[in-house]
């Protein structure tokens, strides 16, 4: 089961240490990731190349573009 985790802080490279910490182990699963467009995300290639994995961003203001999956 996936656990909830605290960022210490919302800059880019701690935000996407504990992405790629917590999503290790899923990702045979994971495909894709679409997030809004914030600046935490600016490392998203970071994650793309840890994680093996698409990264999307949402168009402004179409939250309903960003999937969501219960686990």
């Amino acid at each position: 089961m996936l656990k909830m985790k605290k960022v210490e802080s919302k800059k880019a490279e701690p935000v996407s240490d504990v992405i790629i910490e917590m999503l290790q182990d899923w990702k045979l699963y994971i495909k894709t990731i679409t997030s809004d467009n914030g600046k935490e995300f600016i490392p998203h290639q970071k994650i793309n190349k840890s994680l093996l994995v698409d990264f999307f961003f949402a168009r402004p203001h179409h939250s309903w573009e960003r999937g969501q999956t219960k686990i």
